[in-house]
């Protein structure tokens, strides 16, 4: 049987703790999105003075690293090639593509 390496809730409170340890070093206000391999949210903070759209961000930015096992830096470049990754993963369940 094969078995794969999951998230614990320890790893977890650790992954936070650095996550708004690095925000506060920078200075940064942001919300801090947390999900398993499946982009199942684990963990969501968002920080005093963070906007309440912070928490979509940072839950579908954090989910869509997770489904395509790519970094958000990834991401980022790629859209700037072809803008209609801007809908990658489509959660619209329309099937459609751009």
């Amino acid at each position: 049987m094969r078995s794969k390496p999951c998230l614990t809730l320890e790893d977890v409170r650790k992954l936070a703790t650095a996550c708004e340890a690095e925000a506060a070093r920078n200075k940064w206000i942001v919300t801090v999105a947390i999900v398993d391999d499946a982009g199942y949210l684990l963990h969501l903070q968002r920080m005093d003075g963070a906007g309440p759209i912070t928490v979509e961000a940072a839950t579908q930015k954090a989910r869509t690293a997770a489904l395509s096992r790519r970094p958000s830096r990834f991401w980022e470049e790629r859209v700037k090639e072809r803008p209609v990754f801007l809908k990658f993963p489509d959660n619209s369940g329309s099937g459609r593509s751009g």
